[in-house]
Parts: structure tokens; sequence; C-alpha cells
């Protein structure tokens, strides 16, 4: 019973700490995914400096706010939602 009040503790500190490196690498992959990464990614979806969706084609994008203290924007296609890049605030 002993040994319960030890490993239930430990068990629920590695949880979050788990939690937090998983939320942190994914905010790092959202900021390496920015304007520069998707033209290199997507050179044919640059044209006549405008930035279209690599899906569908589409030249109309949505700038949607992320929450959560990221300070990022999402950079969405219009006609099917793919998300294109992140930028900053």
């Amino acid at each position: 019973m002993r040994e319960l009040f030890i490993i239930v503790p430990l068990v629920m500190l590695a949880l979050l700490i788990a939690w937090i490196i998983s939320d942190r690498l994914k905010l790092m992959k959202k900021r390496r995914r920015d304007y520069q990464w998707y033209v290199g990614e997507h050179p044919n979806a640059l044209k006549n400096g405008r930035v279209h969706c690599h899906s569908c084609g589409s030249p109309r994008l949505t700038v949607q706010r992320l929450m959560n203290r990221t300070f990022l924007r999402a950079h969405v296609c219009s006609q099917c939602g793919t998300t294109l890049y992140h930028s900053k605030e």
C-alpha cells in the first residue's frame, strides 16, 4: 500500500512532463512551417506572386488566429480547408 503512494504521483508527474513536451514539439513544428517553408516545399503553389493552395489550386486564403498563447496565425485555403502555413502575429 505504501508503494502506491509513491508510484501514483510519479506516474502523474511523468504524464504531465510528457504532455508538456508533446505540446512544445507541436508548437515548434508549427513555427517551422512558415511562408518560406511552404514556397520551398510547394514551388508550383506560387503563381504570379500569389500563394495558391497546393491541394486544390485555389488562390483564396483565410487567416485564422491560433489561441493558447501560440502567437501564430494559420493561413488556410478557403475552398478545401487545408492549412498551408503559419505566420507570427
